[in-house]
């Protein structure tokens, strides 16, 4: 066997093992960077909300190419991470944000809205408005809620 047949083997069988560890390096750190600690993914929602999950995929939200929760965090955008509520078993307002809760505040509430909503320009003076929730104790979604069932008939 020449020299240069002797090298060839143990050098390729290094480039080998080089790209593989490089390969499984990267793809380690992408899922870390991909995935927010706490956050399970509109999918886990899915399993037990079926039907929140499908009106939410038909609202504005629940468009991709929408600025908002589509295009974020999806329903964790609004309610919070989910991991501590599946581990709990889920439940009303177990350890998630649920505007449903009567003991949640309209403020709170409003805040929940306004954290991407404020940004548009017919939201600006919102705070100031008489239908702030700090003036009025009325939230966003009160008047939501309402149209959509408004809208429903």
């Amino acid at each position: 066997m020449s020299k240069k047949k002797k090298y060839i083997i143990p050098f390729l069988l290094i480039i080998v093992f080089l790209f593989t560890s490089a390969s499984l390096l990267y793809s380690d750190d992408k899922v870390k960077s991909d995935t927010k600690e706490g956050y399970v993914g509109a999918e886990t929602c899915k399993g037990c909300h079926p039907e929140n999950y499908e009106a939410y995929k038909k609202s504005v939200h629940g468009k991709p190419s929408v600025k908002g929760p589509g295009s974020k965090d999806a329903c964790e955008t609004c309610h919070g991470s989910g991991a501590k509520h599946v581990e709990k078993g889920g439940g009303r307002g177990v350890d998630i944000f649920s505007f449903a809760d009567k003991k949640v505040d309209a403020k709170e509430k409003s805040a929940k809205c306004l954290a991407c909503h404020q940004e548009n320009k017919s939201q600006v003076f919102w705070s100031m408005s008489k239908h702030s929730a700090a003036s009025s104790g009325v939230s966003c979604d009160s008047c939501i809620r309402y149209l959509a069932e408004m809208i429903s008939f």
